[in-house]
């Protein structure tokens, strides 16, 4: 026990768990750094009982990154961050316009929202029966759930905003040039790549378990060491007899743009949770319960019971030409531009919306 006043941080961003660990006299105050770099009005809304209004911060740590890297701080759910004044979003003017957003994924959702705070009318059509896109696997890891607060924060705000969300709707080039819109996002995210490998039939898209879609068995392979493959690998191993990652870079995460913080851990995770890794390896066959890989010029083959196709992502932008045959007026944002992270979803739907014309 202490007589001075203990102030605390570290992840307390969730308003019940600041208030408790106040009110149980573990904290006397509670300190926030990366949350209020994500939502510098966390007291107030939590002061006027708003906190469904509170943009979360995912932990992404690409305010570290741009940090480490000689910038200002940025952050990955907030486009004003440290540009308040020069990113503000110009007030509602009594402007009517009318956009269509294609996708329900985060640039989708940030896109739609940021439209009716300008005090304009707008669809968003998703082809699921749920919003979220990439953020569902992207916070499927025990590690990541912080990523799916992002998910109901966004959905909240369509809702709250009066976006007309269609769900189930998928976008067709028989539908799209049917209406009247001013302006048309297209933030259809992307796709699991398949790479021409003998047998790569047998595999399951490693977004499909990070959704929880399926279930990995004791023996597990994963073709790809990027991100996606990485985290998953990492997510199954406790439950599983062995996890191998077949990566034909160099090194696992080899082109991912990780903050040196999230690399190191996730490095240390692959090591403390026993994740095999074969790097510089091209995978040349898979059969129903075999991997076959070359290495250094010689072929060596992992027996699995369940087999995840990692290989990467690729645009799902089949609709851009066909859009700009029917509208003057078409950005593509997000991962429909090419598959990258939740900060170029965000910023790009940001301010696609905010450098619109009134009229």
């Amino acid at each position: 026990i202490v007589e001075i006043p203990v102030l605390g941080d570290g992840k307390l961003f969730s308003p019940k768990l600041a208030a408790s660990v106040v009110n149980d006299e573990i904290l006397d105050y509670v300190g926030l750094a990366h949350q209020m770099l994500a939502d510098p009005y966390w007291p107030n809304k939590v002061k006027a009982g708003k906190t469904e209004d509170i943009v979360p911060c995912v932990g992404c740590n690409e305010c570290l990154l741009a940090g480490f890297s000689g910038k200002h701080y940025y952050c990955a759910v907030n486009p004003t961050c440290y540009a308040e004044q020069e990113f503000a979003l110009p007030k509602p003017d009594g402007s009517k316009r009318s956009i269509l957003v294609i996708g329900g994924g985060p640039a989708g959702m940030e896109a739609a929202i940021t439209a009716r705070r300008r005090g304009w009318d707008v669809e968003l059509w998703e082809k699921e029966d749920r919003l979220g896109g990439t953020l569902w696997p992207a916070g499927g890891p025990d590690f990541k759930a912080d990523v799916l607060k992002m998910i109901k924060y966004l959905e909240t705000q369509c809702y709250k905003l009066g976006v007309d969300v269609r769900l189930n709707k998928k976008a067709t080039i028989e539908n799209i040039g049917r209406g009247s819109y001013d302006k048309v996002i297209l933030a259809s995210g992307s796709s699991p790549s398949v790479p021409p490998i003998r047998g790569i039939e047998y595999t399951i898209p490693v977004s499909d378990y990070l959704t929880h879609k399926v279930k990995a068995g004791k023996r597990v392979v994963i073709i790809g060491g990027g991100l996606a493959g990485t985290e998953a690998a990492c997510d199954i191993a406790p439950n599983a007899e062995s996890v191998t990652i077949v990566e034909m870079m160099p090194d696992i995460l080899y082109t991912a743009a990780n903050c040196l913080n999230n690399d190191q851990q996730l490095r240390n995770m692959v090591r403390d949770r026993g994740v095999k890794v074969k790097a510089d390896a091209k995978v040349i066959n898979i059969t129903s319960d075999r991997i076959t890989y070359e290495k250094d010029g010689e072929s060596f083959s992992i027996p699995y019971d369940t087999i995840f196709n990692a290989a990467g992502f690729k645009s799902s932008n089949e609709l851009e030409d066909p859009l700009e045959g029917f509208y003057d007026n078409v950005t593509v944002i997000g991962d429909a531009v090419s598959p990258r992270k939740i900060l170029n979803a965000v910023h790009e739907a940001y301010h696609a919306i905010r450098v619109m014309e009134s009229e």
